[in-house]
């Protein structure tokens, strides 16, 4: 039931956050899946129609600014301002893919809720990805710099719904199994502290 080929993403307010990568990556797709979209939510100047505006105090606006019209993503790129938990929830429901293109995750909670909504999920090697995301068994990882493997792994999702679907599945399944281990975790300190 999602838009097909769309991406949800993390708010980035700098390089390290990653969305300057993901735009290189969704160019590379853009040849194969002409309809591809990036959705990032977050603090952005918009425009009354939505689109980036360029900024005199925020010099990492510009650049994205900058290279979206570089590399003719103006279709392929939508802001959506900052969004409540509610509607967050909402537009990742509907989207085919999340990425969290950041190096500077300590915990990734994006990306754990995206997983536990069975959202397909890539991320960037960074913090403790790697303590949930198991690459190729419930997401796919790549190393923050490297955009065309990214763009790799965004046409295998893309092209194969079994292969999405089964990430999903995984997905869900894992974080559900830490949930409830984190539960058990919790009983075990309450009786300790009794």
């Amino acid at each position: 039931t999602c838009i097909k080929h769309s991406i949800f993403t993390v708010y980035g307010s700098s390089a390290e956050k990653g969305t300057q990568n993901l735009l290189k990556a969704v160019a590379i797709v853009k040849r194969r899946y002409p309809d591809v979209k990036a959705i990032i939510p977050g603090g952005y100047q918009l425009d009354s129609e939505g689109k980036l505006l360029p900024s005199k105090s925020d010099s990492f606006q510009n650049v994205l600014f900058n290279m979206i019209a570089d590399l003719h993503l103006e279709d392929n790129v939508e802001f959506t301002g900052r969004l409540n938990a509610s509607q967050m929830a909402e537009k990742m429901e509907k989207c085919h893919v999340f990425v969290n293109p950041s190096c500077m995750e300590v915990h990734a909670l994006s990306l754990r809720e995206s997983m536990m909504v069975g959202l397909p999920s890539i991320s960037a090697q960074c913090g403790s990805v790697a303590e949930y995301l198991q690459h190729k068994v419930n997401g796919l990882l790549y190393r923050y710099e490297e955009f065309e493997t990214l763009a790799y792994y965004l046409e295998q999702l893309f092209s194969s719904d079994d292969f999405a679907k089964e990430l999903s599945v995984s997905a869900v399944f894992a974080l559900d199994k830490m949930r409830d281990e984190s539960e058990r975790l919790e009983e075990i300190y309450d009786q300790l502290m009794r």
